[in-house]
């Protein structure tokens, strides 16, 4: 989270919540002040991720169904958007990456956190190489900013919506 610059009271959208695993620490690091708004295309998933919500009491998480390439995050909200292994299942990430855009205040980073198949060969197959994912981000109206490899089998990307000259 510190790598993220994840504060309380901070608005996150989260593509791709699934069940939550991530959803709860970035609930906890925004604390009550703040709101994460739990994005995925998979309504089971979600709903795992409310019956979780109830039994914990926790309340600053809110559920949003969206489209595989409209995550339909509330307009001008987010202060920051982050994606857990999400990036690769993107089928396309031109016309997903343009409809972020209006759930994102001025200035908003977008992040990813993926699986890097270069710290684990047995993952090639599946996840994107650092090259891929630049490659495909250079085509949206997205700049990259920055990687950080600290972590073990990860990889996090930084990128901010270009500005227009």
């Amino acid at each position: 989270m510190d790598s993220l610059e994840i504060t309380a009271g901070m608005i996150i959208g989260e593509a791709g919540a699934g069940d939550g695993y991530f959803t709860f620490h970035l609930a906890r690091r925004v604390g009550p002040e703040g709101t994460v708004y739990a994005n995925d295309i998979d309504n089971d998933a979600l709903e795992k991720l409310r019956r979780r919500m109830k039994r914990e009491d926790v309340r600053n998480i809110v559920t949003i169904l969206g489209e595989a390439n409209d995550p339909a995050f509330p307009r001008e909200k987010l202060d920051m958007i982050v994606m857990m292994n999400v990036f690769h299942h993107i089928e396309n990430p031109l016309e997903w990456m343009e409809n972020v855009i209006a759930g994102m205040k001025p200035g908003a980073p977008i992040v990813f956190i993926e699986t890097d198949p270069d710290k684990r060969p047995s993952s090639r197959s599946h996840f994107l190489t650092k090259k891929e994912i630049l490659v495909r981000m250079r085509k949206t109206r997205f700049a990259f900013v920055r990687t950080l490899d600290f972590l073990e089998r990860d990889t996090i990307y930084f990128f901010t919506l270009k500005t227009q000259p």
